[in-house]
């Protein structure tokens, strides 16, 4: 396939899919405002000998498009939700909870909401953080 296949089948695949509308974007942002990068890009694609769009696809969602490594990175972030326990009093309810969760498997998780602002990474610790990622990624 030609580049301007390539663009009419990535083009196509836009309509429907968030991914290539993005790299839609990204590619005519690149041809207009670096056109020397476009060349070489441009270059590698036709390299590929794309024999149809199933090919095209494949190379995209592999990642093979990317120069650089993807990595696996631990993450966290919080959510609230309730769960319902009896008890006569507030107190009641919260002695428990606690027995609940001291003495049995706990509870289901509930339904939860997302707590604004809790996404991080899942530790502080940049030498733990990084033997993390090297287990996630072997």
């Amino acid at each position: 396939m030609k580049i301007d296949e390539i663009i009419n089948e990535i083009r196509g695949l836009a309509r429907s899919q968030g991914f290539y509308g993005r790299l839609l974007e990204q590619i005519m942002a690149m041809k207009k405002y670096d056109p020397q990068e476009y060349a070489k890009f441009a270059e590698d694609l036709e390299k590929e000998g794309f024999e149809n769009t199933l090919d095209l696809i494949l190379y995209f969602e592999e990642g093979k498009h990317c120069k650089r490594k993807m990595w696996k990175i631990p993450v966290t972030w919080e959510c609230y939700g309730t769960v319902e326990v009896e008890g006569d009093t507030i107190e009641d309810a919260l002695k428990e909870f606690n027995r609940i969760e001291e003495e049995t498997e706990g509870f289901s998780l509930p339904e939860g909401e997302y707590i604004d602002g809790s996404f991080r990474l899942s530790d502080d610790n940049p030498e733990e953080l990084k033997s993390m990622i090297e287990l996630m990624n072997k």
